[in-house]
């Protein structure tokens, strides 16, 4: 008798057991596994969009025209800057729709974390801007420099340029570590100075000649773009 007693009580635990999973459990497992593939869908379709329009403005070859894209093949880095911010853009969205899994199933810790990235990679997005901005600007900087050195038969242009060219690459990084929150105080001193000695060397570039060089890369750099 207790045997047929134990027999039923256990029968009536796995059916309790069974009835949870099936009305609790697994339709939030499926519509999570639903949730995900359709958030690495949607996040391919956004990357596909980023690279074109990125593509379309011309980024990889303002980026080859620096002389970085050689930089990068030599290194063995076969990444352009389209798909790069594609991937970001990609994994962006991705991340979200995996918050949304994570709070389906109570994993509030995790879903927190997720946020945190979330919220990070807006700032790590403005730090590839400046990043892209930095480089095309130290190469125009660069050739106004160094011809205008040329134009009144000055020694050691390309060594002014290339001054010129890093010192725009050292302000762009300490830019980047502010703009992700590294070391904000020490950083912003630097960075006056650093500031207020380019601005020094653009203004006796300009005053040396350098407006007519400018307004010549600028119409080069038009013409390009356009073609």
């Amino acid at each position: 008798m207790e045997t047929i007693v134990s027999q039923f009580l256990w029968a009536e635990i796995i059916k309790e057991i069974l009835i949870k999973f099936f009305s609790n459990f697994l339709p939030k497992l499926l519509g999570g596994i639903i949730l995900v593939i359709i958030g690495w869908f949607v996040a391919i379709i956004v990357a596909k969009i980023i690279a074109i329009l990125l593509k379309k403005i011309k980024l990889d070859l303002l980026f080859e025209r620096t002389g970085w894209g050689e930089a990068l093949e030599k290194a063995e880095i076969h990444l352009k800057p389209s798909d790069f911010l594609a991937a970001i853009g990609k994994w962006f969205i991705f991340i979200v729709f995996l918050i949304g899994v994570a709070e389906t199933f109570g994993l509030n810790q995790f879903a927190f974390l997720l946020q945190k990235l979330v919220s990070w990679i807006p700032q790590l997005i403005v730090a590839v801007g400046i990043f892209f901005v930095a480089i095309v600007l130290a190469d125009f900087l660069a050739k106004i420099v160094r011809a205008s050195t040329e134009k009144m038969h000055l020694k050691n242009g390309q060594f002014l340029a290339s001054i010129t060219r890093w010192g725009i690459f050292i302000l762009a990084i300490f830019a980047i570590l502010l703009q992700l929150g590294i070391m904000p105080t020490i950083i912003n001193s630097i960075v006056f100075g650093i500031v207020f000695a380019l601005s020094l060397a653009f203004g006796l570039a300009f005053g040396l000649g350098g407006k007519e060089i400018a307004a010549k890369l600028l119409e080069d750099w038009k013409k390009e773009s356009r073609s």
